[in-house]
Order: structure tokens, then C-alpha cells, then sequence
């Protein structure tokens, strides 16, 4: 659940002020978020948990990808399809 919530964090995070810094607020601000859970793993329970190594993981690739294929004009024929 935590994972999931932090897959929606920017969208939220895009929408501050900030003018210029925001991108680099949001990545620094979802680093910070995917940081949090293999950190307590590793100090409280002596070994990253699964769940948060390959979802963290996953989360950070697809921040990478979205833009690529949100972009591209397959996408937007599909959306166009799904809408219509």
C-alpha cells in the first residue's frame, strides 16, 4: 500500500509552485519516499524485504518510461481509441 500511494505522489507533487526546481523536487521528493521503506528493512529488521527492493525498483523505472510512451503516437492512437 505504501508503494502504491508513493506511485501517485507526482502527480501530486508536480502541481506545487516551484517553477523551474519542480522536477527535480519531484525525483528528489520520490527518492526520498522509495528511500524510507528498505532504510527501516535494513536498520530494524537486518535485510531489505522483497516487496520494497523490486516494487521500489519498479516504481523508479516506470518514472523513466512514462514520459517515453505517454509521448508517443501509438499511445495516443490508443487513447484515442479507448475514448472515443
Amino acid at each position: 500500500m505504501m508503494l502504491a500511494t508513493i506511485s501517485l505522489l507526482p502527480a501530486a507533487l508536480t502541481r506545487f509552485p516551484l517553477g523551474r526546481a519542480r522536477l527535480p523536487f519531484v525525483f528528489i521528493a520520490l527518492i526520498g519516499f522509495l528511500a524510507a521503506g528498505p532504510i527501516y528493512d535494513w536498520k530494524y529488521r537486518g535485510r531489505i524485504h522483497a516487496a520494497n527492493l523490486w516494487g521500489g525498483l519498479f516504481i523508479l523505472i516506470s518514472m523513466a518510461v512514462r514520459p517515453l510512451i505517454g509521448n508517443s503516437q501509438p499511445w495516443h492512437n490508443f487513447a484515442h481509441w479507448l475514448i472515443r
